[in-house]
């Protein structure tokens, strides 16, 4: 079962595809969303790259 947190709408405004939001506080950040292999994983290790604050 997957969880989707409920942002508010102008938060949700602001996520495009293969980017990702995380609430720090009061504050939202948005975040490039990648993955990458690792050799000797079973899978794809997720990769977050900060892109800046949503105000």
């Amino acid at each position: 079962m997957k969880t989707e947190k409920v942002y508010p709408e102008w938060v949700q405004a602001q996520r495009v595809k293969g980017t990702t939001i995380k609430k720090k506080g009061d504050s939202y950040y948005l975040y490039k969303r990648t993955s990458k292999r690792v050799p000797g994983k079973k899978y794809p290790q997720p990769v977050d790259t900060y892109i800046g604050l949503i105000t």
